[in-house]
């Protein structure tokens, strides 16, 4: 057997027009760097180790 680890992490700048915390709308860019280490697989096709990088804007607004 093996074990299968992983790790993630999420770093957000949420800017807003006005000052108070749940305004909207909202502008947000974010950037995710993880990594998953697999020694257990049912795809040998797959790599065992993984890096991922994902960067990207979300806009978000209520009415």
């Amino acid at each position: 057997g093996g074990k299968n680890t992983a790790w993630k992490v999420t770093l957000s700048q949420n800017v807003v027009v006005n000052a108070f915390g749940n305004a909207r709308p909202m502008l947000r860019f974010y950037a995710t760097a993880g990594q998953a280490d697999n020694e257990v697989r049912s795809n040998e096709a797959i790599a065992a180790k993984q890096d991922t990088l994902a960067l990207g804007a979300m806009f978000e607004s209520w009415w």
